[in-house]
């Protein structure tokens, strides 16, 4: 074969080369038919800024969508139709043919499902995530290892829909148990000294007022005298009183408070041991007087919101509180003693493990205060000037320590028994004897003889009025006791 009759066969095998590599290259694609579709009940999905070839058995004349803003319809060719996503909503896709016939078919355009699948695998390949469509969101189902992959799946998926539903969930239990211990230490201290007198002559009087110990009258002979005032004198012929204030007072206080408290992985609960105080307010100026009582809460609180991130790990965002009623640093308005509200709070996030326990705040305050008082020259003399001064020494020590331990727990079993409060203590003390307690009234039978009676009520020990079944089935009640037997009437 020479070269002249081979290089034809060379260019005839090139060309068939480059009409067949298309078709080898491009995969195989059903693409739907409107027969298909209409005859299933089927409803068109098209994802959103994406578009869908429909074959056509008819040859179509002319399309429509009812809701252009939704979806968009073109003709390919007489055979095939392409319908585009514009919006997410739902829309009805009106298709001609030359048969003269007219077929509607309903389109509903949705977030693309398929991109935010492939996102979520590409980040986290290990996790059972499956993504639906929804109306106008998406749906994430699924378990995840840990709390904190839930978060980062949603993220993901806002990135490509703004709506997304979370149906996720950590394996595991999912009630969380909180033990707080809150233990605090105050200590005080007070000293006071003080000197009053008071002179009451027919030609003379006079009194020294530093401290407010005394108040005299200066019409009146009669001295009205202060709780402050620890020891007082006076010599009556002379009318001379003096009136001392010599006070030292220690006081120690311990609170520990042990709440307890359960909820679900990301619900809040609350805890309250205390009580509300009424507390008067005034209501439209001072004109109207016009009183209304507000309620603060006191007394032993805790907030606390759980999330189980694994297994294992607990986040945890809780808030104690302790507060009492002092009514020694409080006010009187219109009448009421109002008390102030003495407050140890702290609120913190934490992660932590199960069973572990940590101490989430602490305090150590030491307060002094040292005041004088003394009048101005007379105060200062050498041997004469205390009767002319006054001291005030306070002082104050606070230790406070909060501690947390978060349990993961299940349900009890029900048919186990567990000890209550109370349980352990000893039976109460009637100041009798149990046994002389009437027991419910015995019934007898008519047919019983009265000496069978008597022996059996002897026997038993116990003197109780009995009921005696007549034949017709009447009762008649004994009224008399003989001894440890009983007396029959008849």
């Amino acid at each position: 074969m020479n070269q002249a009759s081979v290089r034809p066969l060379i260019l005839l095998f090139t060309s068939s080369l480059l009409w067949v590599s298309p078709m080898l290259r491009c995969p195989a694609y059903a693409v739907p038919t409107l027969e298909q579709l209409l005859s299933s009940n089927e409803i068109l999905e098209v994802p959103v800024q994406k578009s869908q070839l429909i074959g056509v058995g008819s040859p179509a004349t002319r399309v429509s969508v009812v809701t252009p803003e939704v979806a968009d319809v073109e003709i390919l060719d007489p055979r095939q139709i392409v319908v585009s996503g514009k919006a997410v909503g739902q829309t009805s896709l009106v298709i001609w043919t030359e048969d003269g016939q007219t077929r509607t078919l309903d389109v509903t355009v949705t977030w693309n499902v398929r991109q935010i699948q492939e996102g979520i695998r590409r980040i986290m390949p290990d996790e059972p995530i499956t993504v639906l469509a929804m109306e106008d969101a998406v749906a994430l189902r699924g378990q995840v290892s840990d709390i904190g992959l839930v978060e980062q799946a949603v993220e993901i998926a806002e990135a490509f829909c703004p709506k997304v539903i979370n149906l996720l969930s950590v394996p595991g239990t999912q009630q969380v148990l909180l033990q707080v211990r809150i233990a605090e230490v105050s200590r005080t201290f007070r000293n006071e000294k003080g000197f009053n007198f008071h002179i009451n002559d027919e030609s003379f009087f006079g009194s020294s007022l530093l401290g407010g110990l005394v108040s005299p009258d200066p019409n009146a002979a009669e001295v009205s005298i202060s709780d402050s005032v620890t020891l007082f004198f006076g010599l009556p012929k002379a009318h001379v009183s003096a009136f001392i204030q010599a006070l030292k007072e220690n006081g120690l206080m311990h609170v520990l408070a042990e709440p307890n408290l359960i909820a679900r992985s990301g619900e809040t609960a609350s805890f309250l041991v205390g009580g509300e105080f009424p507390i008067p307010v005034a209501q439209g100026g001072a004109l109207t007087n016009a009183i209304t009582i507000e309620y603060k809460e006191y007394g032993i609180k805790l907030n606390f919101t759980p999330t189980v991130v694994t297994q294992e790990t607990i986040h945890l965002e809780i808030t104690p509180e302790v507060s009492d009623l002092d009514f020694a640093q409080g006010i009187k308005v219109s009448g009421f003693t109002i008390p102030t509200i003495v407050t140890r709070r702290a609120h913190t996030v934490v992660k932590i493990n199960n069973g572990q326990t940590f101490a989430i705040a602490g305090l150590i305050s030491q307060t002094k205060q040292k005041t004088h008082r003394k009048t101005p020259g007379l105060g200062d003399a050498p041997v004469v000037g205390g009767l002319f001064r006054n001291s005030e020494l306070r002082s104050q020590e606070t230790e406070l320590l909060i501690m947390v331990t978060p349990h993961l727990i299940e349900p009890l079993d029900p048919n186990k028994t567990y000890p209550m409060p109370g349980d352990s203590l000893p039976p109460a003390d009637y100041g009798f004897d149990s046994k002389q307690i009437p027991e419910p009234k015995a019934e007898i039978s008519a047919a019983e003889s009265e000496t069978d009676l008597k022996m059996r009520m002897a026997e038993s020990g116990n003197a109780r009025p009995a009921q005696v079944k007549s034949a017709k089935g009447k009762s008649n009640n004994t009224s008399a006791y003989s001894g440890k037997g009983i007396a029959i009437e008849k």
